[in-house]
């Protein structure tokens, strides 16, 4: 938990950069579509929920076990077999940041997130783009 947290910040320092370029630099703006700030946004929210449930809710609830709820849920869900009983008495935060990370996955077609599965093999032999 400690070390997910320090690159869990580290991640969202980043991610606030990388937010504050795209919207407040008038050219990299310009060249943004909808989606790409959509999911800007949404990855920021994503980080800042999981930092908020890992620092925050975690210090109010010691009694909450992630491992014991969430991380069977996913080994159920992975097996196509969920049992949603599993997320009921889990926190609102945790709820959010998985919901919200199923929505960058729906989103992900439709964005350009899809550049993540091509190959650049003819990038070093390309040509220099003036």
């Amino acid at each position: 938990v400690y070390i997910g947290s320090v690159f869990g910040i580290i991640t969202l320092i980043g991610m606030l950069l990388l937010t504050l370029r795209r919207l407040s630099i008038k050219n990299v703006r310009r060249l943004s579509s909808f989606s790409d700030i959509f999911v800007n946004l949404v990855l920021l929210i994503i980080l800042i929920m999981g930092c908020y449930s890992t620092l925050v809710t975690n210090a109010i609830q010691p009694e909450f076990d992630y491992r014991q709820t969430i991380a069977i849920w996913f080994r159920h869900l992975f097996m196509f077999s969920p049992n949603a009983d599993l997320m009921l008495n889990v926190p609102w935060s945790f709820k959010l940041h998985i919901l919200l990370g199923f929505t960058v996955f729906a989103c992900w077609p439709f964005t350009r997130l899809v550049h993540v599965w091509s190959v650049p093999l003819s990038y070093m032999n390309r040509r220099y783009i003036v």
